[in-house]
């Protein structure tokens, strides 16, 4: 009797660490477990995407097994795209909906580590500057010295720091001038306000590359071309190190668009590829920039975290996704989830400290590895339990606050 008790509880507990080690791992961790199962196509029929536990699916499958999976393997030259990947293109109009309602998805970040090349922010690119008198005895300054006697006062004047090397492409157009001069006075202001969390020591001079198409008409047509993702309403590719987008009708919608694709290619430049939702929800933070001459402030998205559910689990389960299963199904509720959680952290002291801690853990080592238990264990009172404590009680009591820099 003493030996079936003993068998029936060591069951028991094998099949609660199977549950808990399924229920813990990542959608594509579970199809790989699956694949390693002598059961070809099991994958396809147990759900992998939510955390359904495992072991009522398998016995289901069991007393009901599913039709013979029959894969056939085409020649690499006949092989057809699947429907799945093929882009369902929305048209234009659907797109300025899109705008319209603030659905907006981006890209920015392969999940492999990419750092483009950056420079020391020492290296300014300062315009010359002279200064002379004329036989009137005015004073005078210019680019170009018209007398004899004119001084070089560029050191005197210059930068002695850069940030932002800015750099515009205007495909099909002549370009903006209004914009063109927002998007270099912007992209200075939102390097100021990022370096705040990252050590000074660490800053470096970024190279940002815009590619902006006249509209969105246009744009779809490049996307169509390059046959990029059709839901992005812009994007940044990390490896060319360029960002591309269109103009919108609205301005202030093209700056939103505009500050958020900056903030990626700031991010990846200093601190290389970084867990997707630090860097989206930072990209969502500081896109909603106001500024008032040399201040800004950063008003909450108070109708989209009213609508995020307040679960204790729901900071765990954000801060632990990977690029994979942050890009998937539930998107745009990820999205939402990270502009949320980086807004509640950068909204108190504690959270501000570990949103540097943290930043400048990855300027040291790019790219490097993150483990959300153990970073928030290490950097925040109470740990991961804590700060999704005060993360439920924050959304909860919805008194969400606005940023001022």
């Amino acid at each position: 009797m003493k030996t079936i008790v003993q068998t029936i509880f060591l069951f028991a507990v094998v099949m609660a660490a199977t549950e808990l080690f399924w229920i813990s791992s990542s959608p594509q961790q579970r199809v790989t477990w699956l694949q390693a199962i002598p059961a070809p196509g099991l994958e396809t029929v147990v759900e992998t995407k939510e955390a359904q536990p495992i072991i009522p699916q398998l016995m289901n499958l069991l007393l009901h097994p599913p039709a013979a999976v029959v894969v056939v393997q085409q020649a690499p030259e006949t092989q057809v795209e699947s429907q799945q990947s093929k882009p369902a293109y929305p048209t234009v109009q659907e797109v300025m909906e899109r705008v319209a309602n603030g659905i907006v998805h981006f890209n920015h970040v392969q999940p492999q580590c990419i750092k483009p090349p950056t420079q020391e922010i020492s290296e300014v690119d300062n315009q010359a500057i002279y200064r002379w008198t004329d036989a009137n005895g005015r004073v005078h300054f210019g680019d170009k010295a018209k007398s004899q006697r004119a001084q070089d006062m560029s050191k005197a004047y210059g930068r002695r720091t850069q940030g932002v090397k800015l750099t515009i492409e205007y495909p099909g157009w002549q370009g903006d001038r209004q914009l063109d001069a927002d998007l270099h006075k912007e992209s200075a202001l939102m390097y100021r306000i990022l370096t705040k969390y990252i050590p000074r020591h660490e800053w470096r001079q970024i190279n940002l590359n815009l590619v902006i198409f006249p509209d969105q008409a246009s744009f779809e047509v490049y996307k169509r071309e390059k046959q990029a993702n059709a839901g992005w309403m812009a994007y940044y590719d990390g490896r060319a190190n360029q960002a591309y987008m269109a103009r919108q009708d609205n301005h202030k919608m093209t700056m939103r668009i505009a500050r958020h694709e900056m903030t990626h290619a700031m991010m990846l430049g200093m601190l290389g590829t970084t867990p997707i939702w630090i860097s989206e929800g930072m990209a969502q933070y500081l896109e909603r920039l106001e500024w008032q001459m040399s201040s800004a402030q950063v008003a909450a998205d108070d109708y989209v975290y009213k609508q995020l559910p307040s679960q204790s689990s729901s900071f765990y389960r954000t801060a632990n996704m990977d690029h994979y299963e942050f890009n998937g199904g539930d998107q745009q509720a990820n999205y939402n989830s990270a502009s949320a959680m980086m807004h509640f952290l950068l909204g108190h002291r504690e959270g501000q400290s570990w949103v540097k801690e943290v930043l400048g853990y990855f300027a040291i080592n790019p790219c490097g590895e993150y483990n959300a238990g153990r970073f928030f264990n290490q950097g925040y009172p109470q740990g991961l339990a804590g700060v999704s404590k005060r993360y439920k009680q924050w959304l909860e009591g919805q008194e969400f606050r606005t940023h001022y820099y």
